[in-house]
């Protein structure tokens, strides 16, 4: 049993390298994930901190990845499921028992078809949505979750449905659907729940506010990071803490302070002078687009699109995980 796998979670050991699957969280009682302690892993002696698990697994495909609609919150995983429901009716579907401990965040419908046949009926998504689909001119179809691990099916057939269509009340249809599940006791970093809540609005299509989401993201995560670096440097939290601060004022470091100086001090050179050096002029860029939206003045803001807007998450989470890189491989970290 303790060879056997179900998923692997958003989690990767830097030390050996290995995904550390869901059932390995359940068997092990590791659903108590916290930022703020060392994560054991399951396969080697080692413990890691569990937001550089997450960064880790993401870091060796630099660049290559769309992050939009990954699993987020630390020990999260992806699961597809496969289910139907009768045109004019609802119902309600358990997840798998694997799933204990976790609550489901997001559905995506990805693909629906009458039984018995081999038309596809492509799900056509209505104003972005990810729960709702049309299919054609026939069926209203919707999912969503009921509770922290069911959810539910509803296909209604629209009004005004043209005679003759392919779908009549009472045809089954086959669902497979993906969710994007994450430990219900688990706990985690600021920069993380704000990059969820920047990918909440963005699916909600207010995508102005997906700005100071986003670079405040970045400002915790540019303070968690040094943190942690210190303290695997041997410090305590309070001295960690105290070392950052020593870089700024009475609120500490901004993160312009820890780009030029805290990494210049810690590694020999400045974020600015590295290979990334692009993608931080890229997201200064995108901080006077969000410095307009705080602090507006009488012009209005212009309107940013869904993909505009999460090309913009996507670009700032690959950015977290180049400094991820720049950070801790330069310390040799876990190598």
């Amino acid at each position: 049993m303790q060879d056997a796998k179900a998923g692997a979670t958003n989690l990767t050991c830097p030390q050996c390298e290995t995904p550390i699957d869901f059932l390995d969280i359940q068997r092990n009682n590791l659903q108590d994930i916290h930022p703020n302690r060392l994560f054991p892993c399951p396969h080697c002696p080692t413990g890691f901190w569990p937001e550089n698990g997450f960064l880790y697994q993401l870091h060796g495909d630099i660049g290559e990845q769309t992050y939009f609609g990954s699993p987020l919150s630390l020990g999260g995983a992806t699961t597809g499921n496969y289910t139907d429901v009768k045109v004019g009716h609802s119902k309600e579907y358990g997840q798998h028992n694997l799933d204990r401990g976790y609550h489901i965040e997001t559905i995506t419908i990805r693909s629906a078809k009458l039984a018995d046949s081999d038309e596809e009926l492509t799900p056509q998504s209505l104003d972005g949505a990810f729960t709702r689909a049309s299919l054609g001119d026939s069926v209203l179809l919707t999912i969503t979750p009921t509770d922290s691990v069911s959810v539910a099916i509803n296909a209604t057939l629209r009004d005004g449905a043209e005679e003759g269509n392919p779908v009549s009340t009472g045809d089954q249809i086959d669902v497979q659907y993906r969710y994007v599940k994450a430990p219900t006791s688990g706990k985690n970093p600021p920069w993380i729940d704000l990059l969820r809540e920047a990918e909440h609005v963005i699916r909600r299509k207010n995508t102005l506010a997906m700005y100071p989401l986003l670079v405040s993201s970045m400002d915790n995560f540019l303070v968690r990071q040094m943190l942690l670096y210190y303290r695997w440097q041997g410090q305590t939290l309070d001295d960690a803490e105290a070392t950052l601060d020593s870089y700024g004022g009475r609120n500490g470091p901004n993160r312009y302070q820890i780009v030029e100086n805290v990494f210049s001090d810690t590694h020999s050179e400045e974020l600015t002078d590295s290979c990334y050096d692009g993608e931080w002029e890229w997201f200064c860029e995108m901080n006077r687009t969000r410095n307009k939206i705080v602090h507006p003045d009488a012009e209005s803001m212009e309107s940013v699109s869904r993909d505009e807007a999460i090309e913009c998450f996507n670009k700032t989470l690959d950015l977290m995980v180049k400094i991820f890189d720049f950070i801790w491989f330069d310390a040799e970290y876990g190598k």
